[in-house]
This record gives C-alpha cells, sequence and structure tokens, in this order.
C-alpha cells in the first residue's frame, strides 16, 4: 500500500472518530554507540541533555551494555543521566535492558526508557522467540527482540514497542560465511531473514498483548536503502516505514540506518519520523553517539481495539 493510500485511509478513520483531546505522545529510538563499553567516552549529563531535547515519552535504546556486576541489567551511565533528568518535578524516567539471544551476552543489549509520568507500562517486556534454521549460515536476532506495551490513559490510545537492532553491514569474523559476498551483501540477506522471521511472529505479540493492534517497530536496522527485501517484508505485512525517504541518521558514512515502521491504523495517521540532528556532528560522536536519536509524535484518540 502506497504511502498517499495510507493517509487516505486513515483520514477517514480519524474524521469519523473525534479525539477525545489534544494530547500527544512522542515515541523515539537511539543507538547509544557502545554505552558502557571500557573505551566509551559518553557524558550522563550529555546524554540527559540530549534526551530531554528530544521530547521522547518512550524511547527504545540499543548498543547498551550491562555494567552491573550482579544479576540485574543496568547500565551506570544510562542510571546516572536518568537520575539527572529525574531532577525535574514532571519526570520519571526508567528503563529496562533486554538480554541478548545468547542469555549471558552483555554487550549491546537493547532497552527500552520511559517517562512513568507521561506514558503507564502495561505488563511485562514480551520476548519474541523467533524461529531460526540451525543448518544455515545465519544467525538471526542475536539481539533478540522483546515487546512492550504502553498506555496513555483510561480508554485512550495504547501502543505497543519493539526495539530492534538488525544485522549489521559487516562480513562475519569468519569469513568463509560470506561466501565471496560483500558485508552488504551478506547482511542484507540475514535481515531478510530477521524481517521474516520477526513478521512471523507478530500475531503473538498481538495475542500477548490482548489483541493490541497499534505496533510500532523501531531501532537501528543497519538498512541502507528502503528497497531493500527487508523493507519490503516489514511493509506487506501491514507497516508503513517512516524513513521512505532514506534520510541519514547515521554520522560514520551517512547513513539511514535508524526507522520507524508504524502499523497501519488510525492512531498513526500523518505520523513522521523525525531526526535529532546536531549542529556540531563532531563533539556529537565524542560525547554522544555515532547516531542521532529519531522520533514519532501522535495523538491520542479513544483507542478503538
Amino acid at each position: 500500500m502506497g504511502r498517499r493510500t495510507f493517509l487516505s485511509i486513515l483520514l477517514t478513520w480519524a474524521l469519523a472518530c473525534p479525539a477525545l483531546g489534544a494530547d500527544f505522545v512522542t515515541v523515539g529510538f537511539w543507538n547509544i554507540e557502545h554505552l558502557g563499553a571500557t573505551n566509551s567516552a559518553q557524558r550522563p549529563i550529555a546524554l540527559a541533555e540530549y534526551i530531554a531535547a528530544s521530547g521522547v515519552d518512550v524511547l527504545g535504546l540499543c548498543e547498551i551494555y550491562d555494567t552491573d556486576d550482579g544479576p540485574e541489567r543496568r547500565n551506570e551511565q544510562l542510571d546516572t543521566a536518568f537520575a539527572i533528568l529525574n531532577e525535574e518535578d514532571d519526570v520519571e524516567w526508567k528503563y529496562e535492558l533486554f538480554p541478548n539471544r545468547i542469555d549471558n551476552d552483555k554487550s549491546q543489549l537493547c532497552a527500552i526508557a520511559w517517562n512513568a509520568k507521561q506514558v503507564t507500562r502495561d505488563g511485562d517486556a514480551f520476548p519474541i522467540d523467533v524461529d531460526d534454521d540451525p543448518n544455515d549460515e545465519f544467525f538471526l536476532w542475536d539481539r533478540k527482540p522483546h515487546a512492550v506495551k504502553f498506555s496513555t490513559g483510561n480508554g485512550r490510545t495504547d501502543f505497543v514497542v519493539i526495539p530492534v537492532h538488525m544485522k549489521s553491514n559487516v562480513k562475519p569474523r569468519d569469513q568463509a560465511r560470506a561466501r565471496g559476498r560483500t558485508g552488504e551483501e551478506f547482511g542484507a540477506g540475514q535481515r531478510e531473514l530477521e524481517a521474516a522471521a520477526l513478521v512471523a511472529k507478530l500475531n503473538d505479540v498481538r495475542t500477548h498483548f490482548g489483541g493490541e493492534q497499534d505496533l510500532i517497530i523501531l531501532g537501528d536496522t543497519n538498512i541502507k536503502r528502503h528497497t531493500e527485501k527487508a523493507v519490503e517484508l516489514i511493509t506487506d505485512a501491514g507497516f508503513v516505514d517512516l524513513n521512505i525517504e532514506d534520510f541519514d541518521t547515521y554520522l560514520g558514512d551517512g547513513a539511514p540506518f535508524d526507522r520507524i515502521f508504524v502499523s497501519i491504523s488510525k492512531e498513526f495517521v500523518f505520523t513522521r519520523q523525525r531526526v535529532l540532528v546536531d549542529s556540531a556532528p563532531k563533539e556529537h560522536r565524542e560525547y554522544l553517539s555515532d547516531h542521532y536519536a529519531i522520533s514519532t509524535t501522535f495523538r491520542t484518540k479513544a483507542d478503538d481495539d
């Protein structure tokens, strides 16, 4: 379905279902480059200022390292950054780090953070157990996806967020696995399988959350062009790629890696992806990350599912 047709359908729905008020919620994602690794140079105050500037209420994260020596997954720099943010009266940030597919892997975890004074988390995170063929050369979803449901108020919009970090464009360390392909070719092949495996489990996600239809898949997809097969598989499953114009979100060599996919729903009418670009990219990369944060904002309505 094309973007124009999508907007036409949603506008018809929106006009038929008046909103209860002029409340908005902003959902975003940020890859904070190797946050918590031994050589990471990020400053918690800089992280706090950038998150505050993003205006997000819910924030997916990736490349977060578990720096806690005990059984609890925590990141010291995130703890400090959110403590700074929580000094304000109208803010109560919380976060959860998710385990990778290999449970004891403490590197490059995905996470979800939310301002509990703006949205309410509904239940535990749902781990998405994707199917992976053990006989092929790919190891799907090393950063295991999890789904989390949020509510914006009694009888109002609720939604499920799935933060993702897909296969990179770097060749596997075992060069034989690439079989002469470039890193991008190998990565695109794995991302196609990852997208197919995730899409196949979305009905499980909907069922787990009581039939919830308003889903947001967002994250560092490592996808360089919207023509990649992985994008087609996700959009064919009833989603819209909000970075269809391939706007750069990665500071390295410039690439539209970070994307938000929203389900075709009246809740997401007129949503756009925005990128929090810094006017000093060199300093951004030194103190923050090699990625910019992305976000989308939508108006809360009477919930319809």
